[in-house]
């Protein structure tokens, strides 16, 4: 019924009195009782002072996110790798850091990778994959003492699991660049367990 009547309001006065659109809008606010309001001082300041936040996330943690999953989507792995550490980084969240760690393993960036496994570590201190991630990325940047530490440690949290594990680890290993640097590692293991 309200729709009709504003209708009618709007045809009469275009008809009777020749208004154009800006006149007719005008005269139809001052019929409304809508006055313009002259804007707050400093609202932009007060803005540039809050931080956006949406849905508990900042800005700058969904640019980072964003930058770096168009990044990989294009065709970008370096960018992507970068961007997603810091989403990563600013986020705390589990999946997020898998994902950058993936993508600085891809880019071959194994310190950052052992950074963000680090992080995933006290994110889910008591997730074997994070722990897998922290071996893997000691084993790409060839530290033998730290991966040997790091498997205890996985062993330690999955003792049922011993065999299984070693199997795996042996599996990586062989797949390195030069298999045979790593078997002194593993007899130590061996005679560890």
């Amino acid at each position: 019924m309200i729709e009709r009547r504003w209708a009618f309001v709007c045809e009469f006065y275009v008809t009777h009195f020749n208004f154009s659109t800006t006149g007719l809008l005008c005269s139809l606010l001052a019929l409304a009782g809508c006055v313009g309001v002259a804007p707050a001082p400093n609202s932009a300041s007060a803005q540039e002072q809050r931080p956006l936040v949406v849905a508990g996330l900042s800005q700058d943690l969904i640019f980072e996110y964003l930058l770096g999953d168009v990044a990989a989507r294009r065709g970008d792995p370096v960018t992507a790798a970068q961007a997603m550490a810091r989403a990563a980084i600013l986020s705390g969240n589990a999946r997020v850091t898998v994902r950058a760690f993936a993508l600085a393993i891809e880019v071959g960036e194994f310190e950052r990778a052992l950074e963000l496994s680090e992080l995933l570590v006290s994110i889910t201190p008591e997730d074997p994959g994070a722990l897998t991630m922290r071996l893997q990325a000691l084993i790409m940047l060839d530290r033998g003492q730290a991966v040997f530490d790091a498997l205890v440690e996985l062993i330690d949290t999955m003792p049922e699991k011993t065999a299984v594990l070693l199997k795996h680890i042996v599996q990586i290993l062989g797949q390195q660049a030069d298999p045979g640097r790593w078997l002194g590692l593993m007899q130590r293991i061996a005679t560890h367990y």
